[in-house]
């Protein structure tokens, strides 16, 4: 059991709480009245299952929005909903987001009063640069502008969602393989002086070490995970 497993070496794990409607209708699965009743059933049963893990940390909500400037209220709305409901069942439960379209994010005044209303502990903005959206060159600036709203604002921890990932093909066409490691460098130096905490995104298949007994994914991750490891014990 994979609890069990992070148990044991004291790991962290949110659960997640969404994709209990059509996963590609995120836009309606917040609104939709059924789909929230049907995830917050699920959170029950969650709770029941597993609270007793010292592992189970917090709770994610995957229907994650688009930020086109600023949070829409339908997605604060239901962002603040599921936290309240969180909060009534583990009390004792972080919460986590993860946006896109963090390339859009206008960190006006607007964008910070929204951010301190959102009632979430942690928001792991995905960096994009996987799925070509931002230039690696781009998310400094992207990210100190994220840093500055979140100060001012006084509420959710900045956390960074790195893509490590690059495309077969086409981008969404395509299957996923492992970033060059220079370019997966360049993405954490440019987000560590801004983020609280940085996570990688799809670790599955993307990273393993060599001789890995259970290897998964493409051939050239073993590859990025000794240069990573490599990198990180070098400083």
């Amino acid at each position: 059991e994979i609890l069990s497993e992070a148990d044991e070496r004291n790991i962290k794990v949110f659960l997640g709480n969404g994709f209990y409607g059509d996963w590609s209708k995120a836009a309606y699965n917040i609104e939709s009245k059924e789909v929230i009743s049907r995830s917050f059933k699920a959170m029950e049963e969650l709770t029941a299952l597993y609270s007793h893990h010292k592992s189970f940390f917090g709770w994610y909500f995957p229907d994650e929005t688009c930020i086109i400037l600023n949070y829409s209220k339908k997605f604060t709305d239901y962002v603040n909903l599921c936290s309240k409901y969180c909060h009534e069942i583990t009390p004792d439960k972080k919460t986590l987001i993860a946006p896109y379209g963090t390339n859009l994010a206008l960190t006006n005044s607007r964008f910070i009063h929204t951010l301190a209303s959102l009632d979430v502990d942690f928001i792991a903005y995905q960096d994009e640069v996987g799925v070509k959206k931002t230039k690696v060159d781009r998310t400094a600036r992207i990210f100190e502008r994220l840093r500055k709203a979140h100060d001012k604002a006084g509420r959710a921890e900045l956390w960074a969602d790195i893509e490590l990932f690059d495309f077969e093909g086409m981008v969404y066409k395509s299957a996923l393989i492992p970033a060059n490691f220079e370019r997966v460098k360049n993405q954490l130096e440019n987000v560590a002086p801004y983020a609280d905490k940085i996570l990688c995104y799809q670790y599955q298949g993307m990273m393993n070490p060599e001789g890995s007994p259970c290897f998964s994914g493409h051939e050239s991750s073993a590859k990025l995970y000794k240069d990573y490891i490599h990198y990180i014990k070098k400083d």
